[in-house]
């Protein structure tokens, strides 16, 4: 593996696919909550699907981190991203009379699909950088994805305002598909977290003991349920804030109008 100013190639390839794509989950994450606030007027579906963003992650987060220990990383992004950017691009292709519905399953199964994707890319990052540039090649992420954290949602709002849903949607599907592409032209020679006979009962039920030794770890450890469920809460509360930024956006120039 060829070292330069950048770690590496194999890094290069996967910073720069992983900055794309998180650039289009940021822009999905704002898109969303505000389209169906244009569509129904109503805080309540707002905050349903601002809600459907973040609670199947705190089920299956834990079932996904045991997962990625055991499948190949790179492949399980691909799959991810791939996934992600058909489910962005069904939404150009339903009828308005489900479409609300739909927007509430999407947002859901692209959260369930990302669960997987954060643990697995956290095990490629070990995989394709030397032992000793790990952190320096998770704080290089870590800026990545808070840039785009604040990138997102202004570009996102901004493409739904002057353009409608289209163009929003069209750029989300293709982020996923830039970061598949740059998944696929990246090398990874080895997997040494590879579990063998994964599929088998042996495996399914070695990954259900380790969850359940976790999850015992966890609740034993009265300052790691108390980070769990702040952190829970904070997540949950900063999704549904954005049924009152929506509507207040949306009244507040008739508001200064009628004073």
């Amino acid at each position: 593996m060829r070292s330069f100013w950048f770690l590496n190639r194999n890094f290069a390839s996967l910073w720069f696919g992983q900055a794309v794509s998180q650039l289009g989950d940021a822009i999905i994450e704002v898109t969303l909550p505000i389209w169906v606030g244009i569509l129904t007027n109503d805080p309540t579906r707002v905050a349903l699907v601002a809600a459907t963003e973040v609670l199947p992650a705190f089920c299956i987060g834990p079932f996904a981190g045991a997962c990625a220990d055991r499948w190949n990383p790179r492949t399980t992004m691909m799959v991810c991203d791939l996934l992600r950017g058909i489910l962005i691009g069904s939404l150009l292709l339903i009828p308005p009379s489900i479409l609300l519905w739909y927007l509430y399953v999407v947002s859901f199964a692209i959260t369930v699909v990302g669960s997987f994707f954060s643990p697995a890319k956290s095990v490629t990052i070990r995989l394709v950088v030397e032992e000793g540039e790990v952190v320096r090649a998770q704080a290089l992420t870590r800026a990545t994805q808070s840039l785009t954290l604040i990138l997102g949602p202004v570009l996102g709002s901004a493409m739904l305002s002057f353009f409608g849903p289209t163009v929003g949607l069209l750029v989300d599907a293709f982020s996923f598909g830039i970061g598949a592409t740059a998944l696929l032209i990246m090398r990874l020679d080895h997997h040494p977290l590879h579990f063998p006979n994964a599929s088998s009962d042996f495996a399914w039920r070695a990954l259900w003991i380790e969850l359940g030794d976790g999850l015992r770890f966890t609740m034993r450890d009265r300052t790691l349920v108390v980070l769990v469920v702040g952190s829970s809460i904070t997540a949950l509360v900063g999704h549904l804030w954005y049924s009152v930024d929506v509507f207040f956006v949306q009244s507040s120039p008739t508001g200064c109008a009628t004073r």
